[in-house]
């Protein structure tokens, strides 16, 4: 539905100015995406503790989502330049060794 008023729109005010006002929406979206981003790094970066903490938090939560199987965590991801390395190697231990208990968990053995 959005999209067929979309194309709507396009095609009533122009290809070249719809072009201009998805970019600026884009452009807006990016820069608040960006000031969101700024404003976490900034709280994470404050407290070392509170930042592993985050980082547990949403690891676990994901593993949650994903509990009957299906995800799929790779290493080969872009690291943000945010991220520690005390971060990053919190973060690998921590899935995996949750993955082994869940795992265990999961097949009765623990």
């Amino acid at each position: 539905m959005l999209l067929s008023l979309l194309w709507k729109l396009a095609g009533f005010i122009g290809g070249s100015t719809f072009d201009k006002l998805l970019g600026g929406l884009a452009d807006l979206l990016q820069r608040r995406a960006s000031d969101d981003l700024a404003r976490f790094q900034t709280g994470v970066a404050a407290d070392k503790e509170v930042a592993l903490k985050r980082v547990e938090a949403e690891i676990e939560r994901v593993l949650g989502l994903f509990l009957d199987g299906g995800l799929l965590f790779c290493t080969s991801h872009f690291v943000q330049d945010h991220c520690s390395v005390e971060e990053l190697l919190f973060a690998y231990d921590m899935v995996y060794r949750r993955v082994r208990e869940l795992g265990r968990a999961r097949r009765g053995m623990g």
